[in-house]
């Protein structure tokens, strides 16, 4: 079999979002589905995903009836309010600076909307509503290079090397555009049910080619370089 017939069987066997712990929310409660955005625009269904930065919702545009996938910024040092005010409310606030996460969050939307091709996730649209912020992207179908491991422990060489140089292509369009990733793990690569490699959270990409511009460095322990460790 083909590595993109490997890559079929292997993501048919898995559900298109993999379950949330309440330890991978850590008390971050999602929005209740129906919710709506933009004077109805766009209408929350179930939260399908969350991440440092936020909660991800499986979202439609009422508009024009089109699936989208809408990024709640709610960042793990933050809880909900129960005032009904959906700005997130640091769980320490002499420990967290909020702006400058919204920032990167801010900064994610306006380094995508760059990009137009296969392997980078696409966005739409950016707004603040209700002390809220939302990003507006494409619902992708499929899981996560974590969530295969997590189930499967390995890939056979041949498919392992397939992914790896659609990654690379991808990289090679970034760096050619002065940017750096800055975060490349498991988590942040989707892999969906007809064999595209997406590469995800942008929200550690630094600008190594703009002067005089230097973003705040994130790393995970144990995927990012040498380097990056250091002042």
């Amino acid at each position: 079999m083909t590595p993109r017939g490997d890559l079929a069987q292997l993501l048919s066997s898995l559900p298109q979002h993999a379950a949330i712990t309440e330890a991978e929310r850590e008390g971050r409660f999602p929005l209740p589905s129906g919710t709506e955005l933009r004077n109805g625009d766009y209408i929350l269904h179930e939260e399908i995903g969350c991440g440092s930065y936020g909660l991800i919702y499986g979202a439609t545009d009422s508009r024009i009836g089109q699936s989208l996938a809408i990024k709640e910024f709610f960042p793990r040092t933050c809880i909900r309010s129960q005032t009904g005010d959906w700005r997130p409310v640091p769980r320490d606030s002499a420990d967290t600076d909020l702006s400058v996460l919204q920032s990167q969050f801010e900064e994610e939307y306006r380094v995508l909307e760059r990009f137009e091709r296969p392997g980078i996730v696409k966005v739409y649209d950016l707004f603040q509503e209700n002390g809220g912020l939302f990003l507006v992207m494409e619902l992708l179908k499929g899981c996560t290079f974590e969530d295969i491991l997590q189930q499967h422990k390995s890939l056979e060489e041949p498919l392992a090397l397939w992914l790896i140089r659609r990654l690379v292509s991808t990289l090679e369009t970034i760096h050619l555009s002065g940017l750096v990733h800055g975060d490349i793990k498991p988590e942040n690569l989707f892999l969906t049910h007809d064999g595209q490699v997406i590469l995800l959270d942008f929200g550690a990409v630094n600008h190594y080619l703009t002067k005089n511009r230097r973003a705040p460095r994130f790393l995970t322990p144990g995927y990012a370089p040498p380097e990056q460790y250091q002042t």
